[in-house]
């Protein structure tokens, strides 16, 4: 069943870092069933000429269509007009498309698939961790469940009615760490049907990558290469991020 499984990346401007993911994931003999969701407004990762992923473009809002739903979701919590426009620096709102995106996925996919952020990097094969009688397998800090390397077990999620996406408690309508992506399924992690790992040997993670500019911010990016230089394929890859 591994082997069929579904690898999900959401990506939205940052095509060198995603680049960059795929290369790992190719690294470590996972080259087939890679979904790319692309939200990109800006810069998509037209990469199909390197990797082999199946596309599901949303640069247009062919999917969903984030300008109604945040509109709805702004009058659900009651968002005044200033409010709004201190948060439309697209960091709180990205949290919202993001989680709808992975909530959207869950619902229409409605099978078992593997969640990979785009800022991180795979330092080596983790399909045996997956446990498909679980929930969910990944991470789960003092807040939240960590989205960057996460299995998700759809079809078990949508039998439960378990959502990763609560439109009143994420940023920006509610705030506070616990509050950000993965925070709807903090309440899951002791129910005995999610499996809570130490992921630090499979991946790399560049926080926030994937709302950074790698172009106005590339001090940010040298201070995490530092960090992880001893990985062989960052530095064969080093031209992706400078």
């Amino acid at each position: 069943m591994v082997n069929r499984m579904k690898f999900v990346i959401i990506h939205y401007n940052t095509p060198k870092l995603t680049i960059a993911l795929l290369a790992s994931l190719y690294k470590n003999d996972i080259t087939e069933n890679i979904i790319v969701f692309e939200n990109s407004d800006k810069e998509p990762l037209n990469a199909l000429s390197m990797f082999d992923y199946d596309l599901m473009n949303n640069t247009k809002g062919q999917i969903i269509d984030f300008n109604k739903e945040i509109d709805r979701l702004n009058k659900l919590n009651n968002m005044t007009s200033a409010r709004i426009e201190t948060e439309m620096n697209g960091v709180r709102y990205g949290s919202v498309k993001h989680a709808l995106t992975v909530q959207w996925l869950i619902e229409n996919l409605n099978e078992d698939f593997v969640l990979l952020d785009s800022d991180i990097l795979i330092k080596k094969d983790f399909r045996h961790l997956i446990d498909n009688t679980k929930l969910f397998v990944g991470q789960c800090t003092q807040y939240r469940v960590l989205p960057f390397l996460l299995y998700i077990n759809a079809p078990m999620l949508n039998k439960n009615k378990i959502k990763f996406f609560d439109g009143v408690n994420i940023h920006p309508f509610k705030l506070g760490y616990a509050n950000d992506t993965g925070g709807s399924f903090f309440k899951e992690c002791k129910n005995g049907k999610f499996i809570n790992l130490n992921l630090d040997d499979y991946f790399v993670h560049y926080g926030s990558g994937s709302w950074r500019s790698y172009k106005n911010d590339k001090r940010w990016y040298q201070g995490n290469f530092n960090s992880i230089s001893s990985m062989e394929f960052l530095r064969l890859n080093q031209n992706l991020f400078m």
